[in-house]
């Protein structure tokens, strides 16, 4: 809220989704701060019963659709720096997945690395 408030804005964001309050000057506004409701696009429980099947083709009761040389680049050769179980790396995999999911969604002129929360 402070940052929609402000005269200079911080961002593009608080310059195209400013404060009701007349605080400044508003130009290309596209709405009000106060008017924008945070809507989260996917989710995964982690302890889930059904991360049992994170690491498996959709063929085989999974979600991702990959072959066997997919699945061994996950397993090794992509994340070989991480130290974690092969669960875990598909469970990165899969919010690498959402989160490009979520990027495609977004309108051509949303640079995202100037939203704040993303």
């Amino acid at each position: 809220m402070k940052g929609s408030k402000e005269k200079r804005p911080s961002s593009a964001f608080y310059r195209l989704y400013p404060s009701r309050e007349p605080t400044r000057a508003i130009n290309k506004r596209r709405g009000h701060f106060e008017s924008l409701l945070q809507v989260v696009g996917a989710g995964f429980n982690s302890k889930g019963e059904h991360v049992g099947n994170i690491d498996k083709d959709f063929k085989n009761g999974g979600i991702f659709v990959m072959d066997k040389a997919e699945e061994e680049l996950i397993k090794c050769s992509i994340m070989k720096n991480l130290k974690c179980s092969t669960k875990v790396k598909f469970s990165h995999m899969l919010a690498y997945l959402m989160e490009m999911g979520n990027d495609l969604s977004l309108a051509p002129g949303d640079v995202v690395s100037e939203n704040p929360g993303f």
